[in-house]
């Protein structure tokens, strides 16, 4: 789903106030959900929505993350979210034990041109084992950490 680039986006990121509520709720939802004894294709789509809550529940339509072309680009641009990890790895991490909270330590959001998206896709296509920060790097994005500001700029990620 897209929307538009807005002033909110060239600002330093701040969360929904309630969000720390709101993800300890969908965390409850993830738990719950995993334990059920149910079909897995109705499970893992479950999961998938609960994990999509939980991104949201920062901020609707930003994210601590944003790329350049976020950044530095028009007003009124196409732009839409991007798991930096895919959904899959976290559904098949929980399936193998790992904790709750450590696998949602990986949960991070960036905001990207359509664009943008597609270079990633592009990128997914190729080579469906790279996964996090190493897509950006190999679909040639620069992602800037909006949470804070360096000399009145944004602190630019380095994928190393």
């Amino acid at each position: 789903m897209s929307f538009k680039i807005r002033q909110m986006h060239k600002a330093i990121f701040s969360p929904n106030v309630d969000w720390e509520e709101r993800v300890t709720g969908a965390k409850a939802c993830i738990a719950a959900i995993h334990d059920l004894d149910i079909n897995r294709v109705v499970k893992t789509r479950m999961l998938n929505h609960a994990i999509w809550e939980l991104t949201r529940a920062q901020r609707e339509a930003d994210a601590p993350f944003r790329s350049e072309g976020v950044v530095f680009g028009d007003l009124g641009v196409k732009i839409q979210r991007d798991h930096v990890f895919r959904r899959a790895q976290f559904i098949e991490e929980l399936d193998q034990g790992r904790d709750l909270d450590e696998i949602l330590s990986d949960l991070l959001l960036c905001i990207v041109t359509c664009e943008e998206h597609r270079r990633l896709t592009q990128a997914d296509k190729e080579d469906s084992a790279v996964n996090g920060w190493e897509r950006y790097r190999r679909a040639g994005i620069k992602v800037f950490d909006c949470r804070r500001m360096e000399d009145g700029h944004f602190a630019a990620m380095t994928y190393e």
